[in-house]
C-alpha cells in the first residue's frame, strides 16, 4: 500500500511539471510579426550617461538586436547563461558584478522596468529598450 501511494505521488508530480511546462510555453511573450522594425536601444553607464543606438532590424528578441548591433557598431556586451536565461555581464566594457558592489545590468522597455530578460524580451517596432547599469 505504502508502495502505491509513493508511486502515484510520483505520477503527481510528473504530471504537475508537465502541466507547468506548457503553460509556460503557451503563454510566454511572442516577438512581434512586423519586419524592417526602427527600434532603439539606449546604454545607461554608472555615471548615468546614456548613450543610444538606433536600429532598422528583424530581430525577434531583444538579445538578436544585441548582436546585430555588436557586429555592426562600437556596441560590446558580454553575457554568460544562469539560471533564468542570458545573464548581462558587461556592456560597452562596463562589468556589473553585483557579488563585489551589487550592481547589475537591468532592462527597462519605454522607459519601465522590463518583465523580461534580453533572451526572452521582444522586439516590437518602435520601442525604446535601455540597458541601465544599476546597484
Amino acid at each position: 500500500m505504502e508502495k502505491k501511494k509513493t508511486v502515484m505521488i510520483a505520477a503527481a508530480a510528473v504530471i504537475t511539471v508537465i502541466v507547468l511546462g506548457l503553460i509556460y510555453v503557451l503563454s510566454r511573450p511572442k516577438p512581434a510579426a512586423a519586419v524592417n522594425k526602427h527600434v532603439v536601444l539606449e546604454v545607461k553607464d554608472d555615471t548615468g550617461a546614456v548613450k543610444s543606438y538606433s536600429a532598422d532590424t528583424n530581430a525577434a528578441y531583444l538579445v538578436n538586436l544585441m548582436d546585430e548591433l555588436k557586429s555592426s557598431s562600437d556596441f560590446t556586451y558580454e553575457a554568460q547563461n544562469g539560471d533564468y536565461g542570458l545573464y548581462i555581464v558587461s556592456v560597452n566594457g562596463l562589468t556589473a558584478d553585483y557579488n563585489v558592489n551589487q550592481a547589475y545590468w537591468s532592462v527597462y522597455v519605454n522607459g519601465q522596468y522590463g518583465s523580461y530578460g534580453v533572451s526572452e524580451q521582444p522586439v516590437t517596432d518602435g520601442d525604446t529598450y535601455t540597458l541601465a547599469y544599476e546597484k
